[in-house]
């Protein structure tokens, strides 16, 4: 008789049992504080836990462009964020995951088109970074946070027109990306993914540079020596190339501000932050979802009525504010 082959496939989640995962590690916190108290070791794990679980799960969600879904785990990041730093540990605020976390919250209101919101949580996220800075060669996790978040800022500014701001975010996602290949730092990043972020941020560094400098035509030499790198298949060389054909400043800065640039950035740098021991989402409720979101599509979608996730479409919404004032307050519920 033939020897069965053992089942190797993880379960499939729907999106309501990873919603209701991510309660029940909430609920063993809660229970963590009650019993053992205040400033516990095990009260900041539990809360590294669920802030781990929130920005692996809204990662997934963001790529597959479920901006509700993604709000409602972020919202309980920070809400769990600002638990821990009040609860936690001292070190628990330069935790790698909490940068991470204010830097999904900055992709997620660039994604509906708060610009303003985004930049003031990736700023947040900016500041930690900047506060751990020493803690950077004990834990690569930093640098490597720090090259998603200099890539994500470089295209909020680009949005926004500061070109010469983003130009600055550019040069410190370039360095990272050369620590990693010259080997200065280890990194969650594979070889390919390095490639793919050296090109890329090397023609968006010329196409910047031309536009600044008024030059007539783009410089493109270092990105066809860098496109050489690649296969011609992935989707980051297909981009590459249409921008080494394009004409024009105008029509090269909207193929990196086009969601296809947007995407392949976030992939490539946040998609190593996913935990492995995150849920895996069924595509059946990926496909679901979708099929019910299309009214997160408009321009102006920005995020009131938090409590239930309605959306409203309105320009002077303070979506930043709102967060943060929500996660305070259920702070200050709890004791």
């Amino acid at each position: 008789m033939p020897i069965a082959k053992k089942a190797n496939r993880k379960k499939k989640y729907s999106i309501e049992e990873i919603f209701y995962k991510i309660q029940l590690l909430e609920n063993k916190c809660n229970r963590i504080t009650y019993l053992l108290g205040y400033k516990s070791s095990e009260i900041s794990k539990s809360f590294r836990n669920i802030i781990t679980m929130c920005n692996s799960v809204a990662i997934v969600f963001l790529q597959f462009d479920l901006v509700k879904e993604a709000l409602v785990v972020l919202r309980k990041g920070i809400e769990m964020d600002i638990s821990m730093f009040v609860e936690g540990e001292f070190d628990d605020r330069k935790w790698f995951g909490r940068p991470l976390l204010y830097c999904n919250l900055g992709f997620l209101l660039e994604r509906v088109g708060d610009h303003s919101g985004s930049l003031k949580f990736l700023y947040d996220a900016e500041s930690i970074l900047f506060e751990s800075k020493h803690l950077a060669d004990s834990d690569p996790n930093l640098g490597d946070v720090t090259l998603g978040h200099a890539c994500l800022t470089f295209l909020v500014l680009c949005r926004i027109d500061r070109l010469d701001h983003a130009q600055k975010y550019l040069e410190v996602a370039t360095a990272q990306i050369n620590q990693i290949i010259e080997q200065e730092r280890s990194s969650r990043l594979k070889k390919s993914n390095c490639i793919t972020l050296y090109c890329l941020m090397t023609l968006a560094i010329n196409v910047v540079k031309s536009i600044l400098n008024r030059e007539d035509r783009i410089r493109v030499d270092e990105a066809r020596t860098a496109l050489k790198k690649f296969e011609d298949s992935t989707p980051a060389s297909q981009l590459l190339k249409r921008l080494l054909r394009v004409q024009s400043h105008s029509e090269a800065l909207r193929i990196l501000l086009s969601e296809e640039f947007r995407g392949i950035l976030y992939v490539t740098t946040f998609f190593p932050f996913i935990a492995p021991n995150t849920p895996v989402l069924s595509m059946q409720s990926i496909n679901y979802a979708q099929r019910n979101s299309q009214e997160y599509e408009a321009p102006n979608f920005v995020l009131q009525n938090l409590q239930g996730v309605k959306p409203h479409f309105h320009e002077n919404y303070d979506n930043y504010s709102l967060l943060m004032k929500e996660a305070l307050s259920k702070l200050k519920d709890s004791f």
